[in-house]
């Protein structure tokens, strides 16, 4: 089950939605409607002339936090650090699990991965156990699949089943994690929870496992999808 938007995302695009009052909250209502479409660079656009009018009833850092998301999803990892770093030294403690966790899956899309891990350790200190907490681990189960540290990864995995035991992208990073360890039964098995579920990345996967099963001189990186939410 692929997640578009968590708790914490419908929160604040809800909070957007409820009222407006001045002409920047007008158009950062527009914006997060972009955003919640997933059209990202247009809500870029929106959220940044709405910074720049000013905001009378929204708080600045929802506002930034949808607006380094969207900056992540269009590959401008930079700028999702810089939005990110914003949050955290304007705010106390409103914000930190988000901001962190996007630090992490911009400083992974730099490959900075030792410095991923630390945000999204850091974000886990704010964590409040629940579905987005799930997301978080397997953020992290991502990276650790990428740092070639399967173990560590279905450690973190595992966690995130028991906060969202439906969260099919978690299954299918446990398949790979097993297939690096070269235990295929365990590696087809959650593979086979994840298809259940509705991962869309199953032949992928599987590709993965038989490279791993044949003894390949492979290195796998995670392709499931690290969620921003």
């Amino acid at each position: 089950m692929k997640k578009i938007l968590t708790a914490i995302s419908l929160v604040l695009l809800i909070s957007l939605f409820t009222a407006c009052k001045s002409a920047g909250d007008k158009i950062a209502t527009s914006g997060a409607k972009a955003f919640g479409e997933g059209r990202y660079a247009d809500a870029i656009a929106l959220l940044t002339e709405a910074d720049e009018k000013g905001l009378s009833t929204y708080k600045q850092f929802e506002l930034d936090l949808m607006l380094a998301e969207s900056y992540y999803k269009t590959g401008q990892y930079q700028n999702t650090i810089t939005i990110c770093d914003k949050v955290l030294a304007e705010n106390t403690l409103s914000g930190y699990f988000s901001a962190y966790n996007l630090l992490g899956l911009a400083r992974k899309g730099l490959n900075e991965y030792d410095r991923a891990l630390e945000c999204y350790l850091l974000a886990d200190t704010y964590s409040t156990n629940n579905i987005d907490t799930a997301v978080l681990y397997n953020n992290i189960g991502n990276l650790l699949i990428t740092m070639n540290k399967p173990l560590e990864a279905i450690d973190y995995l595992d966690k995130a089943k028991v906060f969202d035991p439906d969260f099919a992208e978690v299954y299918g990073n446990t398949a790979i994690a097993y297939a690096i360890l070269f235990d295929f039964d365990s590696a087809e098995a959650a593979l086979s929870d994840a298809e259940a579920r509705g991962y869309d990345k199953v032949s992928e996967v599987r590709e993965i496992i038989d490279k791993y099963r044949g003894f390949d001189d492979y290195v796998a990186t995670s392709v499931t999808t690290a969620v921003t939410e």
